[in-house]
């Protein structure tokens, strides 16, 4: 059987192939952590940051989705490849389907579902009031991918900036207003060394007396944005992204 469906499909085309078996199972979350971990390492955030705000910053489709496209793309290629007659796997499914297997049923439902809405931005959507999401949401309101991070090449920032932008925007940083959360310190009482208010992103990016220096050098004082949602919509992302850089210098020291 191997031999017959190797010659009909590469193995580069199977969704997950090692030693000549194709993942064919039910069970995908197993491969949510070789997914995520470099997709993690290469935004340059914390192995910690939410899963479904790593998915939707980085624009690529989630672990699960990822399998099931594959997994898709893998069957319609075996069985359009071959004659049904002489291919293996379309005799097994035969089979199976006459038998009423789990894998047979598996086959077919994943064949015809059709694209559905991301699940990672579904989550987000409706994400408690107190969660991360939350304040993901004030960077990103509308939870589209990040446009850092596909930038052609000739026009993306420096990747010190685009990891500083992509850090701030996942509450991935050194900032109060989350490593107070680890220590479980009340949220109004992690101060930034400024005294003038909570130290969360609001604060460093448009509000500290710390970081005023760095937000003249790139804004003048009356083109200054006044929230996230306006200083994340602005054009001239690039920008934002160097301040994210000159704020978390100043912020993490």
């Amino acid at each position: 059987m191997y031999g017959n469906l190797h010659r009909s499909c590469k193995n580069s085309d199977a969704p997950f192939a090692v030693k000549k078996k194709t993942w064919l199972t039910t069970s995908l979350r197993a491969f949510e952590k070789p997914y995520l971990t470099p997709l993690k390492s290469l935004l340059g955030v914390r192995p910690l940051t939410p899963n479904n705000l790593t998915i939707i910053e980085s624009g690529v489709l989630g672990p699960i989705e990822y399998v099931l496209k594959r997994q898709r793309q893998f069957f319609e290629k075996v069985f359009s490849a071959a004659d049904p007659e002489t291919n293996c796997l379309s005799t097994a499914m035969q089979i199976a389907s006459e038998a009423g297997a789990p894998g047979a049923h598996y086959i077919r439902s994943t064949m015809a579902a059709q694209p559905q809405q991301s699940r990672e931005r579904e989550a987000v959507k409706q994400a408690h009031e107190s969660s991360r999401a939350t304040t993901y949401k004030m960077f990103n309101s509308p939870l589209e991918p990040s446009p850092l991070c596909r930038c052609p090449a000739n026009a993306s920032p420096k990747e010190a900036h685009r990891i500083a932008y992509t850090r701030m925007r996942l509450s991935s940083h050194r900032l109060r207003v989350e490593t107070g959360r680890w220590a479980r310190i009340p949220r109004e009482e992690r101060i930034c060394p400024c005294g003038q208010g909570v130290q969360d992103e609001h604060h460093v990016l448009l509000e500290c007396s710390q970081t005023a220096a760095a937000r003249r050098r790139l804004y003048p004082e009356d083109d200054c944005p006044r929230t996230l949602i306006e200083l994340f919509g602005r054009d001239d992302q690039e920008k934002v992204a160097k301040l994210c850089r000159d704020v978390l210098i100043l912020c993490e020291q």
